[in-house]
């Protein structure tokens, strides 16, 4: 998701174009602070970007809110914070650059400080930086500087980063001609910028307090521990020639003794005091650059005497150096060890995951065959009563078939009763047809016999009716 605004310009005017890039991944807690404290310095001649790394917390919907404010913002994954700030400044035109990160913020009046002292700069200046103050846990604030910030390039490579990157502004020529933010750079790449850029053209300073850096536990700064130490080193390798400085010592140190007070009760108190010696030892070289002996230049060393001091702390701990190499190497060999075991770790996860899928797998395919076998016993059951009521009904059957057999036999033994009755009735009907023949054929004989006595006188009848009467009596 992005979105860009055309930056306001102006030929007639005489104040720098400004571009201010803001990278912010999940710092949603902090990022309209910061987004404010650009936005209420009403500097006419501001290009602001913000790089979201495709936050998860609801940093887009603040983002969202002072979008009409912005010339251009996305949300979206990058590979480090120098890539998104290389990204940013890219989409933008100012003559200057700065960056504020999300949990750090801009104090009043800082741009006016900034365009005045870049009106007054030289062309050969390419770094402002000013003052500032630091924001604790506990919501305290303190100077970071001690005194009036100066600039000395050699406290800068000897010693420790005394520039406070929230309150930079450098030349976007500048940055062009020494090369972009290191990308391989997780830590250090505003340390490594500082010392790129005066090493070709002029710093000057802010007489102004410019912004507030946040402290917290989440910072890279508190998370970075010994893998922290190692790239600064090798940073300070690349541009002092030496592989351990009086600041690189003390960034050691600083790094370690906290780990010895953690884990107490496995590590001597002798090793603490010996640690917290030698920062003290180490820390009379910080006054070659400056007086009170904090490491913050104040002007008063010259070139030569931080030079005598460098070398004279190099040989104080020749010891120290000498065994320097071998406890890099155990680190390389103990980082190689580690990312070994995460391949191995990660291969194991990848297995894990593909053994869940299977089981996933396995576990759908019981309960489809669970499933299965439950409609099959419902099914099985669902035959057994039909079997059961086909039993039921061709008993019922074979009982009615038994029972018809029976009324047919009855049928039968009565149909030949039958049989027998017609065969006697015809015989006696057969007879008496006989006899009605018989009959019919005496009494043809008989009307004929009458019929011949009609021709006789009646004197004659009483021969008939004798005829009759004994005809009736056989």
């Amino acid at each position: 998701m992005s979105r860009k605004r055309s930056p306001k310009t102006s030929d007639k005017s005489t104040l720098p174009t400004l571009t201010v890039v803001t990278p912010s991944l999940n710092q949603g807690q902090f990022l309209e602070e910061a987004i404010r404290s650009v936005l209420d310095q009403a500097y006419p001649y501001l290009e602001y970007v913000v790089m979201d790394g495709g936050s998860t917390d609801g940093s887009t919907d603040i983002i969202r809110k002072y979008e009409k404010h912005l010339t251009y913002w996305t949300s979206s994954r990058d590979e480090g914070q120098s890539d998104a700030l290389m990204k940013g400044f890219s989409r933008g035109t100012g003559e200057w650059l700065a960056w504020l990160n999300a949990d750090d913020s801009y104090l009043p009046g800082a741009f006016v400080a900034f365009a005045d002292a870049a009106s007054r700069a030289g062309k050969d200046t390419a770094l402002l930086f000013g003052a500032g103050e630091v924001l604790d846990d506990q919501q305290q604030r303190r100077k970071f500087w001690p005194h009036p910030a100066h600039f000395d390039r050699a406290a800068l490579l000897y010693g420790l980063d005394y520039i406070m990157q929230p309150a930079t502004f450098f030349r976007r020529s500048a940055l062009d001609s020494v090369g972009p933010l290191r990308r391989d750079y997780h830590y250090c790449m505003d340390y490594d910028l500082w010392l790129r850029l005066s090493a070709q053209f002029e710093v000057e300073v802010i007489d102004h307090p410019i912004a507030v850096s946040r402290e917290h536990e989440t910072t890279k700064t508190s998370l970075g521990g010994f893998r922290r130490w190692i790239e600064i080193q090798s940073m300070i390798a690349s541009h002092a020639q030496v592989h351990l400085t009086p600041g690189l010592i003390d960034y050691l140190v600083q790094t370690l003794y906290p780990l010895t007070k953690n884990d107490s009760a496995h590590i001597s108190p002798v090793v603490r005091r010996c640690l917290m010696l030698l920062l003290q030892e180490n820390a009379a070289v910080a006054r070659s650059f400056c007086s009170s002996g904090d490491w913050f230049p104040d002007g008063t060393a010259s070139r030569g005497k931080i030079d005598d001091r460098v070398k004279e702390v190099l040989e104080t701990h020749r010891s120290f150096f000498d065994e320097f190499e071998d406890l890099k190497r155990a680190f390389a060999r103990a980082e190689a060890d580690g990312l070994a075991r995460l391949k191995t770790v990660e291969k194991l996860e990848k297995q894990l995951k593909e053994s869940d899928v299977d089981r996933n797998a396995r576990l759908e395919a019981v309960n489809k065959l669970e499933k299965q076998l439950q409609e099959s016993e419902a099914d099985r059951d669902a035959r057994l009563n039909a079997i059961n009521q086909l039993t039921s009904q061709l008993a019922e059957s074979e009982r009615d078939r038994a029972a018809r057999l029976d009324v047919m036999q009855d049928l039968q033994r009565r149909l030949e009763e039958s049989d027998a009755d017609r065969a006697a009735r015809l015989q006696i009907m057969n007879q008496l047809g006989q006899q009605i023949q018989d009959l019919s054929a005496e009494l043809q004989k008989v009307s004929a016999e009458l019929a011949e006595t009609r021709k006789y006188d009646v004197r004659t009848f009483p021969v008939a009716e004798w005829y009759f009467r004994r005809r009736k009596k056989s």
